[in-house]
């Protein structure tokens, strides 16, 4: 069987809990920068590189990977798009990055799709949160305020040197027009002489570019507390003032983020929407190679290629009341597809090769009793069986709501389905996935995530005994959050 599968999958989130919040890494919806009016912001994109490597004890493994970006649009929407593609083997994990053809079984080691994913968020109203975050004003000022106090001038961490381009960021095109417009006395007390003396050469290039140095070091000393008048002039004051409106949990100092965290975990902030809706539909096309006996010669079997075009479609639904730090989850996903297996049966012939010693003579020895040795190949036998089938599921869950470290779910899969040639056959099962959020590195806004998932399965037979198996699923995971921004269930 040769398998390509094209796949168009859209999914519309609803998102009225999630507020463009600091969250905690992998958890942070696209950056909202602020201009230095806080009148309006900028939507930046984040890159999406979704990668999901997945074995099961049964033998199955999966591979999804996929490249896209997430952007806002407006102040209540966020949009997450992405082309993703997937492997998928029945004979073990490691024949996914194995290549071995073979002339006697010339079915692929894996099946492979691509998709096309969409995401829609709806926020909250934007102008009921402080900008960049859905930390209050004063919460946000404390923990900068607190790293502010630990930088000393010959600090060289990360926070204490960014506050200088910060805030020259956020002053902008005053910086350039301020340079060639104020006199040598609004300058800072420090660099009054070196612009007196610029102004002083007469060459126009490098009185402006000395002017620009020296306002820069003004700034500079600003940014770093200096109580110079130059600080305390309108502007200077305001966006110093505003300087914390830059930083958020990951760009602080220690002590910040631990401030940060420790209003997380005494709040249970909402970094999850309140309900989320997950639509999609992938169409196929798979090729079959079997042997069939035809209606001119019904004793033998010729080589038959079928194509077929299997579909998906599926539906879920995700409720997240955000009532405290552990907020349960409540999921209910719905699958139907048409899809076509190959035929379990298999035919084999012999073709006469020699004849085989039972033991290899000495040499100049006689050879001894010999058997006749055969080559033989092997084929699917019959045609493939069309399958319809519908499955349904529905599970309860924990979720960590204050730090976006782990999740857990359980519930029921309920499967029936129909083929072609008149069997009718269900599947029930029991599943656990337990998410955990494994990065190593603290100030990343992309998680690695490890998804364990325990599960039995019966599959009752008419007048036999019923199968039951147990199985667990090991899956390495890379996302922005524990939810996914694709449906992941195609």
């Amino acid at each position: 069987m040769r398998t390509l599968r094209v796949a168009a999958a859209a999914a519309v989130l609803l998102l009225p809990g999630l507020a463009l919040a600091e969250m905690p890494a992998g958890a942070a919806t696209p950056a909202r920068a602020a201009s230095p009016s806080d009148a309006s912001d900028v939507e930046m994109p984040t890159l999406l590189l979704p990668v999901t490597l997945a074995g099961t004890t049964n033998g199955k493994g999966t591979l999804n990977f996929g490249i896209g970006v997430a952007y806002g649009v407006g102040d209540r929407y966020d949009v997450a798009t992405s082309v993703t593609g997937s492997a998928a083997t029945q004979d073990g994990l490691a024949t996914l990055f194995s290549y071995r053809p073979s002339a006697d079984k010339p079915d692929p080691i894996a099946t492979w799709d691509v998709g096309l994913n969409l995401s829609f968020a709806v926020l909250n109203d934007k102008r009921k949160l402080d900008v960049n975050a859905s930390l209050p004003p004063e919460v946000r000022r404390a923990m900068f305020d607190t790293c502010d106090r630990l930088c000393a001038p010959s600090s060289d961490n990360n926070f204490c040197k960014s506050r200088a381009t910060k805030l020259e960021e956020r002053l902008g095109e005053w910086l350039s027009k301020a340079a060639d417009e104020l006199s040598p006395d609004e300058f800072c007390v420090g660099q009054r002489k070196k612009v007196r003396d610029a102004d002083a050469t007469g060459d126009a290039a490098q009185r402006k570019s000395e002017r620009e140095t020296a306002l820069k070091a003004c700034v500079s000393g600003c940014a770093a507390g200096s109580a110079d008048p130059f600080c305390a002039s309108s502007t200077i004051a305001t966006e110093r003032g505003h300087l914390y409106l830059e930083y958020n949990g990951n760009n602080l100092c220690d002590e910040g983020k631990a401030m940060h965290r420790k209003y997380g975990d005494e709040r249970g902030r909402s970094l999850y929407p309140a309900f989320l809706a997950n639509a999609g539909f992938k169409v196929g096309w798979q090729q079959f190679q079997y042997r069939e006996a035809s209606g001119d010669a019904p004793d033998v079997l010729l080589e038959q290629t079928r194509t077929t075009r299997p579909w998906l479609v599926g539906v879920s639904l995700l409720g997240l009341p955000q009532v405290s730090r552990l907020n349960p989850t409540i999921e209910v996903q719905g699958l139907l597809g048409s899809t076509w297996d190959a035929s379990t049966k298999t035919v084999r012939w012999c073709a006469p090769a020699g004849n085989v010693p039972e033991k290899d003579p000495e040499p100049g020895a006689p050879v001894g009793t010999t058997h006749p040795g055969e080559t033989c190949r092997e084929a699917t036998l019959g045609a493939p069986t069309k399958k319809t089938t519908l499955t349904m599921t529905v599970r309860a869950g924990l979720v960590d709501g204050a730090r976006s470290n782990w999740r857990i779910a359980f519930g029921p899969d309920v499967s029936l389905a129909s083929t072609s040639d008149g069997l009718e056959v269900s599947e029930f099962a029991l599943r656990i996935p337990i998410y955990g959020a494994v990065t190593p590195f603290k100030d990343v806004e992309y998680k690695g995530i490890l998804r364990l998932t325990p599960a039995v399965t019966l599959t009752p037979h008419d007048g036999a005994r019923s199968d039951i198996r147990a199985l667990v699923e090991i899956a390495l995971l890379g996302q922005r959050r524990l939810f996914s921004d694709r449906f992941d269930q195609l």
